[in-house]
């Protein structure tokens, strides 16, 4: 909300109103379908209660705000039945807040009641629907079936507070809100109504009568849509349908994961806020679920904080090599340098192992086995604030014949015909393709490179399907000898058994930097990854068509 129109705001005059309606009705704003107007119910619903004295709504301030335009004020009318107000076209958000005034309960401190609806029209998840830096407010993140309300008190989250859901059937659930003032997920889609509570120990003077607390009340309507419901609309392909397993352990964006031996193991990635880097922005957390029983996830032994790298699974254990770690505290400048440390870890042991350094470090590559060679392809070096990067021009291989992690092991380098990082790999018909990436020209690339170890030769594919970003930082696995490929506008697809094109499978909800493994021969699991400014905790069994 601007701070012109907070300015403004002038308290409604309260005659005949009993706290404890105050204490049990919310204000919330509620869209009509038409996105032409809007109703203000001062209720336990978002439907109007007639046993309570509405007047007070006569005093909401009221902005708009859409995609292009600054915020404007809207106009509450009483219109003898409820309250009204007609809404501009392309409005995107509605914002409001009602001082109610000051009052006690049972002999209480005097406090002031402060109320802050909001509704959002149409698409609950676009850009513009990012929190704003003032003011107490209900926000919504993640995406349809897994949508999680957040609370914020001036831009800074607001922990273990109690939200109240209303779900479209009439039933309420309560949540509570996590460290970063996040509920749970909700699975729940269709019209959504939220409330919370946030006590702010402030004292103060309101239209001269004093105060020692302010307790703010914010709501939000959203109408989160169907599955399949918004792309229909707009003319896009209809979401396939899937299943939720386990949400990661942390939300998490250019992560590790691979499956091996009938289980899932996911390992660090990015934790934090999209492009801020940090040594409590990455993470070093180990952890598997089993794809049989995918109920729960169990911790493993950790490693260091690393994103942009991956693993690869072989003989029953999972090889880890390279990735960037920032060198830098939270507020300092960015000094994020790529590793050349590489490990082994075996489940039957417990314990990770040091496997020979890269020649250089390397980050945002990707890793992959064909036969008893672990393939290291793409990336970059980042060499920290000062260093600049130096972008990868050669393919690295380690045997793992024999004791890969005994001294006199070494990587062997191996010619490259491209540069590229924010690249996936995949493995088929004993070869190895590199799919997409970002070049050093600054370029999304759609190229598929091809190497084949038995004649240590390179040839080209199919390009990468879709729109122009498809080819930055997708994911990829391979079941039963084909390739499947994730990529950024949320296609699955499928390369021909000829190899000469791209065969569409499933169509998810869009996302970049997640990984994707198989499951069984008709299905892959997503998981994790990044959608507009959000990590994703997001686990989903895709069926392939």
């Amino acid at each position: 909300m601007n701070r012109a129109f907070r300015a403004a705001m002038v308290a409604p005059v309260l005659t005949g109103l009993a706290v404890g309606q105050a204490a049990a009705h919310f204000v919330f704003i509620v869209p009509a379908e038409s996105r032409e107007t809007a109703t203000v119910v001062f209720s336990e619903s978002l439907e109007p209660d007639a046993d309570v004295d509405d007047s007070p709504l006569a005093g909401l301030l009221l902005e708009a705000a859409t995609d292009t335009a600054p915020p404007q004020p809207l106009k509450v009318v009483d219109t003898g039945e409820v309250y009204s107000v007609e809404l501009p076209e392309a409005v995107r958000q509605l914002r409001g807040r009602l001082d109610y005034g000051v009052m006690s309960r049972g002999g209480s401190e005097p406090f002031l009641l402060v109320y802050h609806p909001k509704a959002v029209i149409g698409d609950p998840f676009a850009k513009a629907e990012e929190a704003h830096d003032d003011g107490v407010q209900l926000s919504l993140v993640g995406r349809p079936g897994q949508a999680r309300f957040v609370l914020r008190h001036d831009g800074k989250p607001v922990a273990d507070a109690a939200v109240r859901l209303v779900l479209p059937d009439g039933s309420e659930e309560e949540l509570l809100t996590d460290a970063e003032g996040a509920t749970p997920a909700v699975a729940a889609r269709g019209q959504l109504a939220a409330w919370a509570r946030h006590f702010e120990a402030t004292p103060g003077e309101h239209l001269g009568e004093a105060y020692g607390e302010i307790r703010h009340y914010p709501s939000l309507v959203v109408d989160v849509p169907g599955e399949g419901e918004a792309a229909a609309a707009s003319g896009e392909a209809v979401l396939t349908k899937t299943r939720m397993l386990p949400p990661l352990p942390e939300a998490a964006s250019s992560l590790a994961a691979v499956a091996c031996d009938g289980w899932v193991y996911v390992y660090g990635g990015h934790i934090s806020p999209v492009h801020t880097y940090s040594t409590e922005g990455v993470s070093g957390r180990f952890h598997r679920m089993s794809l049989a029983d995918p109920t729960a996830w169990e911790e493993l032994p950790s490693g260091p904080g690393l994103q942009g790298m991956n693993v690869a699974a072989h003989d029953g254990r999972i090889y880890r090599v390279g990735g960037m770690q920032p060198r830098n505290l939270p507020g300092e400048e960015a000094d994020n340098a790529s590793v050349t440390s590489a490990a082994c870890f075996d489940p039957a042991v417990g314990t990770w192992q040091p496997l020979p350094d890269l020649p250089e470090g390397r980050s945002s590559h990707d890793v992959a086995v064909i036969g008893n060679t672990l393939y290291v392809v793409g990336g970059w070096d980042m060499q920290g604030a000062d260093g600049g990067e130096v972008w990868a021009d050669t393919l690295l291989a380690l045997d793992l014949s024999g004791d890969s992690t005994a001294a006199g092991a070494a990587w062997q380098v191996l010619p490259q015909p491209f540069i590229r990082r924010a690249l996936i790999a995949a493995v088929a018909d004993g070869k190895l393709f590199v799919l997409g990436g970002f070049t050093d020209s600054e370029e999304v690339s759609q190229r598929v490179d091809v190497f084949d170890p038995a004649t240590g030769e390179w040839s080209t594919g199919p390009d990468l399907p879709g729109g122009g970003f498809n080819g930055f930082a997708p994911a990829a696995c391979t079941i039963e000898g084909s390739v499947f490929i994730s990529v950024a506008d949320g296609g699955i697809h499928r390369l021909a058994a000829d190899g000469s094109a791209w065969e569409p499978v499933a169509t998810v909800s869009p996302r970049i930097v997640h990984r994707m493994v198989p499951l069984g021969n008709d299905a892959v699991v997503l998981l994790g990854g990044a959608h507009r400014r959000d990590n994703l905790d997001v686990v989903e069994v895709v069926p392939l068509r």
